[in-house]
């Protein structure tokens, strides 16, 4: 026989126990309940109840676990003392009742031995069991209905071997019910099994790992059930991504893996800084990765150009440069603008530019003085701006002699008769 136990995934479906009393009945703890779905309406379907003790021990029960609606179940521990109860059923929520007292128990075993309490992930088990009623097995569950695999093979009338495979990692309390007379009476015992990973992860970046703040990170976790990282896992496992050290991320960061791989898009970190990716999951421990992901932007932007002072309708070559936090370089694409206060340009003033700088061909055909700033698209909130006042001038001339200029302005020298820029000026005031 094959079981495979289903995984309820979305919490807003499950079916919850709207009254749940209990009582005793000659020492007989007795528990009855409803069963209602979101609506608070009453569940029309038979389900079976799952029931766990804590602490765990075997019991006894009387009446049938199935029900439909309302149910109620007479239930005998094998020991006495203060206990709780925990009931579900297969798309239920799972209901835990407060302490109580048992003063009545009745001796009850049912003996389970695995072949290791320790299994990693993925990894088939062998539980042999029986009981000391003679009661026939007939199901297996996890009160969270968590999925697993379960075959079982009968070597008695009361006694078999169950084969088991957990699919995410931690502790499970894998309960055995028996059962005679058409399931009237029965006996639940049950194990608890740890069960640790062997999973291996790579990741692959599919987008940059440096990126300007609020570009979309974008990255493949391969999950692996061996160290030479060559067998996908075949199970599902879901996966969930943070950031080292931990700053809030904006999108999905909860995969499934289909055939071993889950992928993250359009993943945004608000944050500048330098970050390590973080995958952990229920089939595996915490994974770190090895390569850092970057989050940058402009934070220094400076105009530059060889002289403060620009003859009219003449070209000169300004450049922008841009730098990210702490002076770092910016080798990411960037749109630059180049903005004049008050004389209009002439020529392209937005150029892209990848490797932190941007060069401008102007020209002004207005004498008088202006402030050239520029700004980028991925400037941030702490943007250092350094604008560049500049004069527009007639002539680079100041003095001429014989149609000949002697004297330029400043840090300009006179080549064959003209002045040429080949520095940047000082500042000087000019009646223009």
């Amino acid at each position: 026989m094959f079981i495979l136990a289903v995984l309820i995934c979305q919490a807003s479906s499950l079916l919850t126990f709207q009254i749940f009393n209990f009582g005793f009945a000659e020492n007989d703890l007795m528990a009855s309940f409803v069963l209602q779905d979101e609506n608070n309406s009453p569940v029309q379907v038979e389900k079976v109840i799952y029931v766990q003790v804590v602490p765990m021990m075997s019991i006894l029960f009387a009446h049938t676990l199935l029900f439909t609606r309302i149910g109620s179940i007479t239930i005998i521990p094998s020991k006495l003392g203060s206990m709780y109860f925990m009931f579900s059923c297969e798309g239920c929520e799972t209901y835990i009742s407060s302490s109580i007292s048992i003063t009545y128990a009745e001796p009850s075993s049912v003996v389970l031995i695995p072949s290791t309490q320790n299994p990693n992930i993925n990894e088939e088990i062998s539980i042999s069991y029986s009981n000391d009623h003679d009661f026939s097995f007939t199901i297996a569950y996890l009160l969270n209905n968590e999925e697993f695999n379960f075959r079982n093979v009968l070597t008695g009338l009361s006694s078999g071997v169950a084969y088991v495979t957990f699919f995410s990692c931690g502790v499970k309390d894998l309960m055995f019910d028996f059962e005679i007379c058409m399931g009237w009476v029965g006996i639940i015992g049950g194990i608890t099994i740890e069960v640790t990973s062997n999973i291996y992860n790579s990741i692959m970046f599919t987008s940059d790992t440096i990126l300007f703040l609020g570009d979309f990170l974008e990255l493949q976790v391969s999950v692996y059930t061996n160290i030479e990282m060559n067998t996908l896992l075949t199970g599902q496992c879901e996966l969930y991504l943070s950031l080292s050290p931990s700053v809030p991320i904006s999108g999905i960061t909860t995969q499934v893996t289909t055939g071993g791989y889950a992928t993250f898009s359009n993943l945004l970190i608000n944050t500048v800084g330098t970050y390590k990716i973080i995958i952990e999951g229920c089939c595996q421990l915490l994974f770190e990765s090895d390569e850092i992901v970057t989050i940058t932007g402009v934070d220094s932007i400076t105009v530059s150009l060889p002289s403060d002072y620009i003859q009219v309708s003449v070209e000169t070559e300004i450049t922008v440069s841009i730098l990210g936090p702490n002076g770092s370089d910016l080798q990411l694409e960037a749109m630059i603008a180049l903005v004049s206060s008050s004389k209009p340009m002439v020529g392209e003033t937005t150029k892209s530019t990848t490797n932190g700088k941007a060069v401008f061909y102007i020209t002004f055909e207005t004498v008088g003085e202006t402030t050239l700033s520029a700004n980028s698209d991925h400037d941030l909130d702490t943007i250092d701006s350094m604008s560049k006042k500049v004069y527009i001038i007639e002539s680079m001339c100041l003095e001429t002699k014989n149609d000949v200029c002697v004297s330029c302005v400043p840090l300009a020298n006179i080549i064959d008769g003209q002045c040429v820029c080949v520095d940047f000026s000082i500042e000087i005031i000019l009646m223009l």
